[in-house]
């Protein structure tokens, strides 16, 4: 019995590694590079291949990402000089603070007094050595958090990050660096509604959505099951709580007033957001939604014309 449940185990990590399950590709990319849709999604969009939005970031230099069947619309930064990252993190994060839409979301908060981060130095002879850093953490707090930016183009990027204050010899610094589960990514979303135009056609459409409202629909979902299960038309997949709802908060006690106003100037300041009648709609891609608002959530609607 324990023979033939080997020989099941054995066959079974053959069978996952020959898939590619566990696969990872290491990859050196140096400036730039663009995050995007998967490939399969792009001839059931309703647009052009050259009109979906993507996002280029854009950097100084070297870096290495991992690529883990992650798709084209997600970076994970692995083998890197981490103090190095660490200050491209701190860049970006700015950048978007000065000039974007960007909030933050904290996941938990590690007690721990000291961490590591790890420096890669290119020797004389070329090959790079790689050794532990030290650091104390001075009010032992290892914030794990979720950075969401609202891009110009209507998609929503995160970056997840562990942030805290070291110290090196004296000196007190706020670091960037990988959470203790996993490394730092980087995720362009892109939310998709399913729909029928008004010939009966059915294809797959982008939504604009402001900061922080979490998508239900997106490329990681089977692009085929999409376009053929009528299940996906319902508005339940286009139903969005608001981003300040909490759900252990009883909706009696819930004032959606300021995220019902920071919706719409969100929608009127991009995306020509307005009245047409008792409806507020706006346009974006060169599509039509109406946006319908509840006690907790506010509900997208396609407008087919």
């Amino acid at each position: 019995m324990k023979k033939w449940l080997m020989l099941l185990i054995v066959m079974v990590s053959l069978f996952v590694s020959s898939c590619g399950f566990f696969e990872t590709e290491l990859r050196e990319i140096e400036d730039e590079i663009t995050l995007s849709i998967k490939e399969d999604f792009i001839e059931y969009l309703g647009y052009e291949e050259k009109d979906i939005p993507t996002y280029t970031f854009e950097f100084e230099g070297k870096i290495n990402i991992t690529l883990r069947n992650t798709g084209p619309n997600e970076i994970i930064f692995s083998g890197n000089d981490d103090f190095r990252i660490s200050e491209k993190v701190e860049e970006f994060l700015k950048y978007h603070e000065e000039n974007g839409i960007i909030s933050y979301r904290t996941l938990n908060v590690q007690k721990k007094y000291e961490t590591h981060l790890n420096k890669r130095t290119i020797l004389e002879n070329g090959t790079v050595k790689t050794e532990r850093v030290y650091l104390k953490v001075t009010d032992g707090d290892l914030h794990n958090e979720i950075a969401y930016i609202t891009l110009d183009n209507g998609l929503q990027l995160t970056m997840n990050f562990c942030r805290f204050e070291g110290e090196i010899n004296g000196v007190k610094k706020t670091y960037y660096a990988w959470q203790y589960s996993e490394s730092i990514r980087m995720i362009l979303y892109y939310p998709l509604m399913v729909v029928d135009d008004k010939n009966g056609e059915r294809k797959i459409l982008i939504v604009a959505l402001p900061n922080k409202v979490i998508n239900k629909i997106e490329p990681r979902y089977d692009v085929k099951g999409l376009m053929t299960k009528d299940t996906y038309l319902d508005s339940s997949y286009y139903t969005y709580p608001y981003p300040d709802y909490d759900e252990e908060t009883s909706s009696s006690d819930y004032d959606p007033s300021d995220s019902i106003n920071n919706i719409k100037n969100y929608y009127i300041e991009r995306y020509n957001g307005r009245y047409e009648g008792e409806d507020f709609v706006y346009t974006y891609l060169g599509y039509d939604f109406k946006v319908d608002f509840y006690n907790t959530n506010f509900v997208i609607t396609f407008l087919a014309r």
